[in-house]
């Protein structure tokens, strides 16, 4: 029997104050009204099941039965999303929490909230949905098979699949063919709004009507800090308090809540990097925010609007502290104002707030005694070719005639993850890259780690295995002539810790992981930091001591020996 075990890092690259400042375009009294005004919801199905439902009539080619489920697999996710949304607002602006009185207002806004989503959605705030399932929600895999669905259902019968799949196509529909369009962004599936009206102002910049322009930017910022509320609200959902026993549970309650807080924190930092990031796309764009008010600057500049090009000018400034070309622009609205302007109000809120939670991460990782890295969620250039900047020359000069700057956004373009960056260490050797896989972000590596590593790794996953962890409790779910055995890092620091295994050997496990992790981060040459999903050390068995996979299945087949 052959046994080959690997170490499995799935790694991602995503990101309250409890209330905010009046300038923040009256925000919260937008959302209120808005979900106020909303109608009371029908009674929803839970969305793993209709899901479910969906990918089984998809696999039996029942295709018209695999849209409708999913369909509504979909809107009672996005539905649910929106109903999360609405409560925990409502009583976090019910039931604020002072200091003194946090544990009153914990438990006044958890009955709040509990029956607030009762009211909404009935049985189904009871229904717990596994987390495999809500990642491939967020991860729009749902969204995959509808649009394989309708493919299909357009070969067959097109009345049919018109009929079907109007809704998930909108779109890709041109803009002047959907009046349907706008509406569809403000309350359909894809929940990024804010990025289609940035985009359709940066349209406007490049047609050098600047009075649209600032009105799409405009909308663009107040659209984006409402998708930050919601995407911060909704980090509540993440709490794993089910990797606790009730032993370890009340015997270590205040580094309970301060791992919760941690978790949260760090959910609500990493929206920075959703909100930027296109749906079916893995890396943000480069600057997002900050963009925003570099090209406000510029337009507010063409239509003569002085103070505000300044302040939007400070805001930039902000996320790129001394960028070159934005210190010369202010130098230059300042001499032309006679006095100084401070940034947008919004803008120094949002980022004195992304500064001090980078600070609470900082003092959460000494207290630990593990290193902390800063995110760069801001590069420090706006890549943008400067043909004409704001004048500012030393003379005080001004040139009337000045034409648009041109920024290098690139917007438009896929964002696909380029590879062959180095690999840190002189010893690991590329075996196949994304092409040789027959994939994208792919690559295959050999003595990542050594000989009496590896064996360490076995002997850790030999103890603490389970069959078909990680695998929704499959122990087959490739082939049926393998079985998979699997382990995370946590579930190895609880038999450390009962004395099964070393201390050393888990120790190892982490270290390999990080390791990992800081060579994916080389070889893709990422643009920002890598986080963990998961780390999943697993050990494959073959069960008829033949390796040859099935025919048909020799991309899900792993033939190499050792830790990949």
């Amino acid at each position: 029997m052959f046994t080959n075990c690997f170490c499995q890092v799935q790694l991602s690259n995503k990101m309250d104050i409890s209330s905010s400042p009046s300038a923040l375009f009256a925000l919260k009294s937008t959302l209120f009204q808005l979900f106020l005004l909303s109608p009371v919801l029908p009674l929803l199905e839970p969305f793993d099941r209709l899901y479910q439902d969906g990918t089984d009539a998809f696999y039996r080619n029942d295709f018209n039965n695999a849209v409708l489920y999913i369909e509504k697999a979909l809107h009672s996710y996005y539905e649910l999303r929106r109903t999360k949304i609405h409560c925990r607002l409502l009583c976090l602006d019910q039931h604020p929490s002072e200091a003194a009185q946090f544990f009153g207002s914990a438990m006044l806004r958890a009955s709040c909230l509990n029956k607030c989503m009762h009211e909404k959605v009935g049985p189904q705030s009871l229904h717990k949905v596994s987390e495999e399932i809500t990642q491939e929600f967020r991860k729009r895999t749902p969204h995959e098979f509808l649009q394989l669905a309708c493919n299909k259902l357009r070969g067959e019968d097109k009345a049919a699949a018109a009929e079907s799949c109007v809704h998930s196509n909108l779109e890709h529909v041109e803009e002047d063919q959907n009046p349907k369009r706008d509406q569809h962004f403000q309350t359909g599936r894809e929940a990024q709004y804010h990025q289609h009206v940035f985009l359709v102002g940066v349209e406007h910049y490049r047609k050098e009507d600047y009075e649209e322009a600032i009105r799409h930017f405009e909308r663009a910022l107040l659209e984006y800090y409402k998708a930050d509320t919601e995407c911060r609200v909704l980090c509540e959902d993440q709490q794993n308090f089910w990797d606790h026993t009730p032993s370890t549970f009340w015997s270590n309650i205040y580094q309970l809540i301060s791992d919760y807080f941690v978790q949260v924190l760090h959910c609500k930092h990493e929206c920075v990097r959703e909100l930027a990031t296109r749906p079916g796309h893995h890396v943000p764009m480069q600057s997002y925010l900050p963009l925003h008010y570099d090209y406000l600057q510029f337009s507010y500049f063409k239509v003569g609007k002085i103070q505000d090009a300044m302040a939007s000018a400070q805001a930039c400034l902000l996320f790129h502290k001394g960028e070159e070309h934005m210190v010369e622009n202010v130098a230059f609205y300042r001499k032309t104002l006679g006095h100084d302007v401070t940034p947008r109000k919004e803008a120094e809120w949002y980022f004195r707030r992304h500064e001090m939670e980078r600070e609470l991460f900082l003092v959460e990782s000494e207290s630990r005694g593990s290193e902390f890295r800063p995110e760069n969620y801001w590069h420090q250039t706006l890549r943008r070719k400067d043909t004409n900047r704001v004048p500012s020359g030393p003379s005080g000069t001004t040139d009337s005639t000045a034409t648009s700057v041109e920024m290098d956004t690139s917007l438009e373009q896929d964002y696909r993850l380029t590879e062959g960056g180095p690999l840190l260490h002189d010893h690991i050797q590329l075996v196949q890259n994304s092409k040789g896989l027959k994939g994208s972000q792919r690559v295959l590596l050999d003595n990542v780690i050594s000989g009496e590593e590896c064996r360490e790794l076995r002997d850790v996953a030999d103890v603490v295995g389970t069959a078909g962890d990680g695998y929704n409790g499959d122990p087959s779910p490739h082939t049926p002539n393998e079985k998979f055995e699997g382990s995370t890092i946590l579930k190895a620091l609880r038999f450390a810790d009962e004395g099964r295994i070393q201390w050393k050997n888990v120790r190892l496990f982490y270290d390999v992981s990080e390791k990992v992790r800081r060579i994916v981060e080389s070889y893709f040459m990422l643009n920002s930091t890598l986080h963990f999903s998961y780390t999943h050390l697993v050990c494959r068995t073959a069960l008829s001591g033949d390796l040859l996979p099935p025919q048909g299945h020799w991309d899900s087949f792993l033939p190499y020996d050792g830790v990949i």
